[in-house]
């Protein structure tokens, strides 16, 4: 009726604008009212929202912390090609929440959103690779992905630079893969 009035229809949000809307909530802490908006749109098969509910389940955010959950929305936004979700489902592999952990699993997820960009996941698999142990390592693979990874500006991936990756002379701090599981562009 209203559209009759003013000859047009009302414009819904856009995917966008709904994401960008949820980002700013939780941002503020306000994740319950962040999966209001990233809830429906994860069953809509929008990639990142998946990925984003999959965070909260696991960091127990606005929901009680449900691991196997979070990697079943992990997985859902990871297979759909989201990079921080293919991140994210590596994680969960690498340190076992969720998922049995499976090091070759976390590795494939890890190049999968390392070769989309995305600079975390570029610096964990380059401490992969320069550790090896759990999967073969490969030090001059290691040497591309930390270097990708500095490019972005992350702060660990710059201390590769100070070791000599074809030789190890130096080991670096190790990680546990505990790195918090973070739904960039909320």
């Amino acid at each position: 009726m209203l559209s009759s009035l003013f000859g047009s229809k009302m414009k819904e949000p856009d995917i966008e604008d709904l994401l960008a809307e949820a980002k700013a909530l939780a941002e503020r802490g306000e994740f319950e009212a962040a999966l209001a908006i990233w809830g429906p749109l994860a069953h809509k098969g929008v990639a990142r929202a998946a990925n984003n509910v999959g965070a909260c389940f696991s960091g127990g955010l606005g929901v009680t912390r449900n691991l196997e959950l979070a990697a079943r929305w992990l997985t859902i936004a990871a297979e759909a090609g989201d990079p921080a979700g293919q991140r994210n489902l590596a994680t969960a592999f690498f340190q076992g929440h969720g998922v049995e952990q499976n090091f070759q699993v976390a590795l494939r997820w890890y190049r999968a959103a390392a070769e989309a960009g995305d600079a975390a996941a570029q610096d964990m698999l380059s401490w992969m690779l320069l550790e090896g142990g759990t999967i073969p390592g490969d030090p001059v693979e290691a040497r591309r992905w930390a270097e990708a990874a500095a490019s972005q500006n992350v702060a660990s991936a710059h201390d590769t630079h100070g070791y000599d990756l074809s030789r190890r002379t130096r080991r670096r701090k190790g990680r546990n893969g505990g790195r918090k599981l973070v739904g960039e562009g909320r």
